[in-house]
């Protein structure tokens, strides 16, 4: 090649034109790769429903949830230094409920990211057991939310705006015992009586009879 110096130019200029042009080839290729990933993506997430609240287990790895945050409390116990849980209650498009919980000492946190009654994507959650007392949600699991969990605003959605689980006379008895769930009872109030002061506290007595003419006392 040395005898033809002319030659060897020629054929470094094509090599390196080649060599750019296979680059650029490729670059635009990858370029196209993304391109066509971001697309199916895109369409994964437009197609594909949210799961349902009624299909979360313990353990599970997240994926989205639609759902309306009904209800936000701290459980109430005696010995308050067990006050460690901020509650919240989830209820999704088919009136399937759930709980959340999140740590208390951050309420401030949360109660910047999650407002009652509005409607979210929640992701990047905890599956963990349902709490073990006075949980407001027939459930397996609940969700534990960390600050790595995200609550992505949801619009006109048409979700439930409330939640219930009437229990019958029949069901009140095993629900006193543990973890004592939470419950909601129709029936008409019969008797209210005055105040009264107990311990130094006031209290008042309602009673409450169902349409079977069951009663029972509430205080």
């Amino acid at each position: 090649m040395a005898k033809y110096p002319l030659l060897a130019v020629a054929h470094r200029r094509w090599s390196c034109g080649l060599e750019v042009g296979f680059t650029r080839w490729l670059g635009s290729f990858k370029d196209c790769l993304k391109f066509i990933t971001l697309l199916l993506s895109i369409q994964d997430a437009v197609t594909m429903p949210p799961k349902r609240v009624s299909h979360v287990r313990p353990e599970d790895p997240p994926e989205p949830l639609e759902v309306r945050v009904l209800k936000r409390w701290i459980p109430y116990f005696k010995n308050k230094e067990k006050m460690i849980d901020l509650c919240y209650l989830l209820v999704d498009i088919h009136g399937d409920a759930i709980e959340a919980v999140a740590d208390v000492t951050k309420v401030e946190y949360f109660d910047s990211l999650i407002n009652v009654q509005h409607c979210y994507t929640v992701d990047k959650y905890v599956s963990s057991p349902q709490r073990q007392y006075m949980p407001s949600a027939p459930h397996v699991a609940s969700l534990k939310i960390r600050k790595k969990a995200t609550f992505t605003p949801l619009l006109d959605k048409d979700i439930p705006t409330y939640y219930y689980n009437f229990a019958t006379y029949d069901d009140l008895a095993p629900r006193m015992k543990p973890p004592k769930l939470l419950t909601d009872y129709i029936g008409r109030v019969e008797e209210v009586s005055p105040i009264m002061f107990r311990s130094g506290k006031k209290l008042r007595k309602i009673i409450i009879q169902d349409e079977r003419c069951n009663e029972i006392e509430l205080k």
